[in-house]
């Protein structure tokens, strides 16, 4: 109770309020929807969710928050799409944390190079994170055989570690 505030919590029938769900796809129930004060998704959680967890995601939406508004409409800062993608995975959302690094790498290729090597690899731990490992592992595995900066490369090969020590 003590971390619910600063949330406005609701309870929507989503039977009743078919344009709420179709807006924010909540179609697996229940669903816990973590929005902005403009109404835009920070995260969701479907299903049962343990109260760890919950109080988890709690803590990590409410320390951010503040920046996050102050980044959420920045479109070509580098550094804030790399720090908004690492609130939304703070937040437990890899899809929409990995969708902002996609996109950051798109615009370091075109003209910021310096840039493109710390955004990969931050993109390529978040899809480790994600429903698609096994798209970072290939990144990561990239970054190793294009040479890497040496410290790059060991955090390159301590994620792969990682990953692998997973799979076992």
């Amino acid at each position: 109770r003590d971390r619910m505030q600063g949330f406005v919590p609701l309870k929507v029938d989503a039977v009743a309020i078919e344009v709420f769900t179709a807006r924010y796809d909540a179609e697996v129930l229940p669903a816990s929807l973590f929005l902005d004060g403009e109404g835009r998704m920070i995260t969701r959680l479907t299903g049962y969710v343990a109260p760890e967890m919950l109080g988890r995601v709690m803590v990590a939406v409410s320390a951010g928050y503040d920046e996050y508004m102050a980044l959420v409409g920045e479109k070509d800062d580098l550094d804030g799409m790399s720090r908004l993608a690492a609130y939304y995975l703070s937040c437990e959302n890899s899809p929409e944390a990995a969708r902002i690094l996609r996109k950051a790498v798109k615009r370091a290729r075109k003209g910021n190079r310096d840039r493109l090597e710390p955004l990969e690899l931050q993109l390529a731990e978040t899809l480790l994170e994600s429903e698609s490992p096994e798209q970072g592992a290939r990144g990561l595995e990239r970054l190793l055989s294009d040479g890497a900066d040496p410290d790059t490369r060991d955090r390159v090969r301590a994620a792969l570690d990682r990953y692998r020590a997973g799979l076992e």
